[in-house]
């Protein structure tokens, strides 16, 4: 029996099962920016240091723009890229900081790889290396992965976890807003009091009490106005981040439909994938069947033909028998006869 197909199948199951375990890794590529300058004042660690920028506040917080002569400055788009930085301590050695490579892997994974390099050359001043860079943004990434030139993991963000300490931030300036609008209204009511009640004291005083209280008056006016433009400012910020937190929620939502379906398309596409498989595994037991019974049809037909090749010579053995037996009878009855004549 020939099992060389069925091993060929064996082979090429274990093979595509072999490939599905693999993790799917994507190179990216990565855009960077000159002309920025870390005027971050916390302390560096030693090597490498990386931070994911989620917004401008923090971009601006965490970096300068160096101006320089016929220089233009581009700025990266935080609503479609990743945006993030790496940096090294303030150094006199002649340094090289880059990134090395960016891929995606398994669709979840934003994995960085990031060099840093001295080549022994001391200069006259100090810097501190900073490479700004960002990458397409995608709704199926949960983690932002920086590694060092060696390959090791050196920091982790994970984008769910991030989102949710914005929205807690953005939640606690709100309820801080609110606190101070309460208070500052509480503040006017009681100046409203204080104003009525010296009022009514100003009305028993002469006229220079009266021009006291007209002064006090327009103070408190001044500061009902500064007041009042403080609660719009406040109105319109807070107006702002609930807006900005509709479209991060209409984002979110969209990222979610996008992951439903595409991992909807992924079953779907596997569920083929095994389907074809098991016809194929169906089609290839089927031929080794029909092989395997041909094989056995082949076998009968040359047992059977041995047989009849085995019959037909013992018919020639028992017709050459029968000739002697006759041949030996004759010369018998001839022996005989000659005897009775004698």
């Amino acid at each position: 029996m020939n099992i060389r197909p069925l091993i060929l199948t064996i082979f090429t199951t274990l093979s595509f099962f072999a490939a599905q375990a693999q993790p799917l890794s994507v190179r990216v590529e990565h855009k960077t920016y000159d002309n920025f300058f870390l005027k971050w004042e916390g302390k560096l660690d030693k090597g490498i240091n990386y931070w994911l920028l989620t917004d401008e506040a923090e971009f601006n917080n965490m970096l300068g723009i160096a101006q320089t002569m016929g220089s233009t400055t581009r700025m990266p788009d935080f609503t479609t890229q990743y945006v993030f930085a790496i940096a090294a301590p303030e150094t006199r050695m002649e340094t090289y900081l880059t990134i090395k490579r960016v891929e995606i892997v398994d669709e979840k994974d934003v994995n960085i790889h990031c060099i840093l390099m001295e080549n022994g050359n001391k200069q006259s001043y100090t810097t501190k290396p900073v490479v700004v860079a960002s990458v397409p943004k995608s709704p199926y990434v949960k983690n932002i992965v920086f590694f060092d030139e060696s390959g090791k993991e050196q920091k982790r963000y994970n984008l769910e976890k991030l989102s949710k300490e914005k929205q807690k931030e953005n939640e606690k300036l709100q309820k801080e807003a609110e606190e101070a609008r309460v208070k500052a209204e509480k503040a006017a009511k009681k100046e409203a009091a204080d104003a009525a009640e010296a009022e009514e004291q100003d009305n028993v005083v002469d006229s220079k009490a009266a021009a006291r209280a007209a002064k006090e008056e327009a103070r408190k006016q001044e500061l009902a106005e500064k007041q009042a433009r403080e609660e719009a400012e406040e109105a319109a910020r807070l107006e702002k981040l609930e807006r900005e937190a509709k479209i991060a929620a209409a984002e979110r939502k969209k990222a979610d439909e996008e992951r439903r379906k595409l991992e909807a398309e992924k079953k779907a596409k596997q569920a083929k994938l095994e389907m074809e498989r098991m016809e194929r595994e169906e089609k290839a037991a089927v031929a080794e069947r029909e092989r395997a019974e041909a094989e056995a049809r082949e076998m009968k037909a040359q047992e059977e033909a041995f047989e009849n090749a085995r019959k037909e010579r013992e018919a020639e053995k028992e017709e050459l028998r029968k000739e002697r037996e006759q041949k030996r009878k004759e010369r018998k009855a001839r022996r005989e006869a000659a005897e009775e004549e004698e």
